[in-house]
């Protein structure tokens, strides 16, 4: 969770308010867009309960200590590879939950410093693994949670389904840490 009250998509009994969501939206005749996003290591612990973890613990950890607000609650912990596949998973179990729901399309976030820009930040990712490292690799995130996305749409034949994304392409130098 990244902030208080924010909707959910996260499993199937999130869908009867994502369902009524996407029915008011369309009753204003709008399209609906379910926007959808993971904090990284905006993620705020008080709100999830878990530990938060970013893509590069270090450098989250470093800004942190540089603003005096490190300490056992505060600090980040590295995603792994196998959560890194989670994450992409999860993105798609969004997808699958707004197309049940009857939304018209979804937004992913990858703007303003959530997990996919975190992940294309060459100042946040300093992974040295198939995640970081030359901007290709660092897009590798991105560019798997459309392809997880778009498969989800094919699996339920959707293709008027939209898929965007809003992606920031220029790496901020610091962000204002909770």
């Amino acid at each position: 969770m990244t902030f208080e009250n924010q909707p959910r998509a996260f499993n199937d009994n999130d869908i009867p308010h994502n369902a009524e969501r996407a029915k008011i939206i369309k009753a204003q005749g709008a399209l609906s867009i379910n926007q959808i996003h993971h904090g990284g290591c905006l993620a705020r612990r008080d709100l999830s309960g878990v530990p938060v973890m970013a893509v590069s613990a270090e450098a989250y950890n470093k800004e942190l200590e540089k603003q005096g607000k490190l300490n056992e609650q505060t600090k980040t912990i590295e995603f792994k590879d196998p959560d890194i596949k989670r994450i992409i998973e999860d993105f798609a179990k969004a997808t699958e939950i707004s197309i049940k729901a009857g939304y018209d399309g979804i937004e992913i976030h990858g703007a303003n410093n959530y997990l996919i820009q975190q992940f294309y930040s060459g100042y946040y990712n300093k992974r040295n693994d198939e995640w970081g490292g030359s901007l290709e690799k660092r897009m590798r995130f991105p560019l798997e949670v459309v392809d997880a996305c778009c498969k989800v749409r094919d699996k339920y034949k959707k293709p008027e389904f939209i898929i965007a994304i809003g992606f920031l392409q220029k790496s901020l130098l610091r962000m204002e840490l909770l």
